[in-house]
């Protein structure tokens, strides 16, 4: 991908992982598979839109970018945009049309679970054997006990595909099983529920444990273990200490965009772009997954948001990704946040992802536009530094007065190499960890 339009090729490979990340959801399918009306009977006599239950979204690129359209999506406006597109209609290739069903408010919940389970079907703690993630109901009793947390879409799968990749990673597994009584990860649901709620689940499953824990946490999982280690666990004589690794512990900009059609379409780009890169990215974020699980709330806009205030009310009906909102008013986070001791050991590896490579032009769509371009821009999604899913901002914020102090954060700084999905495969953040947590 060069920053200019796909091939025919490149736009058919596009198309199979859109259709085959649709397989597993409920509600949305291909538009040429669907038993929904054609157009030539909605525009006869009679036809009832009440009836009509479904939408039609259309994925397009328009000179090298994707972008998500309500309709048929046979043009896309391009109007506020910069760089030479300013005030035309640009034309766009269409990648594939989806007919998705309305989803009714009062089924939303369940809805959010059955996602959850398709992104993380094996919830709860589950022990690491040396080889793979096993069930266990309980954690020891006494010990040390390491705790990993995946992030919001993952699962703990992302923790040893990621480690494994590198000799650095799968020396530091070994280390850490001759130190550690256990290596524990905890799966959750993250769309369903927000991370206080995941928090709540993890308490409960230490309560008979006076176990020491050292924890690594990966994006939201940050956010579950500080609900835990400074709001849950009351026992403050037992050791707790916990590596936050691209954590939005002040939320992220892209859990508060204007419209969830942005984030789908900044995921498809991202996802077409990591694609081309390590097989681990896939793994830890299943952009086009979450794609199609969240094309159902775009469908959601008429019935809803005409009728609504609030610029990002789809968005609010996903708990798991709007108590990451990096807004003002975003009071579950107000409350971690508030000011007082936090009295606990973290670290921080962060990173602000830079680059000029013509494959990412829709980062100058989503990220890059101006002061000027703000007003206007109403796809944008960053207004400041990030590592494409969280602002490097947030990633260091304990409250108003408090940020973790330099010498316990690695920051790889502007970096066209280090983003949010490939973390764990950098040999430095393996010696950080290894050093922090003495292993």
């Amino acid at each position: 991908m060069n920053g200019t339009q796909s091939s025919p090729e490149e736009r058919f490979r596009m198309r199979s992982q859109l259709r085959k990340s649709m397989e597993a959801i409920e509600g949305v399918k291909p538009a040429d598979e669907s038993p929904a009306m054609t157009a030539g009977a909605r525009r006869r006599p009679g036809y009832d839109p009440g009836r009509d239950k479904t939408r039609l979204l259309t994925l397009i690129e328009v000179n090298g970018v994707l972008f998500w359209e309500h309709g048929a999506g046979q043009a896309i406006s391009t109007a506020g945009l910069h760089h030479g597109f300013r005030g035309r209609q640009a034309r766009g290739e269409i990648i594939d049309r989806v007919r998705v069903d309305e989803l009714e408010p009062s089924k939303i919940g369940k809805y959010l679970s059955n996602l959850d389970l398709t992104l993380t079907p094996k919830q709860g703690l589950r022990r690491w054997d040396g080889a793979q993630f096993a069930g266990l109901d309980a954690p020891a009793e006494k010990g040390k006990i390491l705790l990993l947390v995946h992030g919001t879409f993952s699962k703990s799968e992302m923790f040893s595909d990621s480690f494994t990749q590198t000799a650095e990673g799968q020396a530091l597994l070994g280390r850490a099983a001759q130190k550690y009584d256990q290596i524990l990860a905890f799966d959750h649901p993250t769309m369903s529920v927000s991370p206080l709620m995941n928090a709540v689940d993890l308490s409960r499953k230490f309560a008979g444990s006076k176990t020491d824990v050292d924890l690594i946490c990966h994006s939201r999982g940050g956010l579950v273990a500080r609900w835990w280690l400074e709001e849950l666990e009351r026992d403050r004589t037992l050791k707790r200490r916990a590596i936050f690794v691209g954590s939005p512990l002040a939320g992220t900009s892209l859990a508060s965009p204007p419209r969830i059609r942005s984030l789908l379409s900044w995921f498809s780009n991202l996802n077409r772009m990591l694609a081309a890169g390590t097989a681990v990215a896939s793994t830890i974020l299943p952009f086009m997954t979450v794609v199609s699980g969240l094309l159902r709330f775009t469908a959601l806009a008429s019935s809803v948001v005409s009728k609504t205030p609030a610029a990002d009310a789809l968005i609010a009906l996903v708990p798991g990704i709007s108590a990451m909102s990096k807004i003002s008013n975003n009071f579950e986070l107000n409350r971690l946040n508030i000011d007082g001791d936090v009295n606990r050991e973290y670290f921080v590896v962060r990173s602000n992802f830079q680059t000029e490579d013509p494959g990412w032009k829709f980062w100058n769509y989503f990220v890059n536009a101006g002061d000027k371009a703000r007003d206007t821009f109403t796809d944008l999604l960053f207004g400041e530094k990030n590592d494409l899913v969280v602002d490097t901002s947030s990633m260091t914020y304990l409250s108003k007065t408090t940020d973790i102090s330099k010498d316990r954060i690695l920051d790889f700084g502007d970096s066209d190499v280090v983003h949010h999905t490939n973390y764990f495969v950098q040999p430095k953040t393996i010696e950080f960890i290894a050093e922090k947590l003495q292993i």
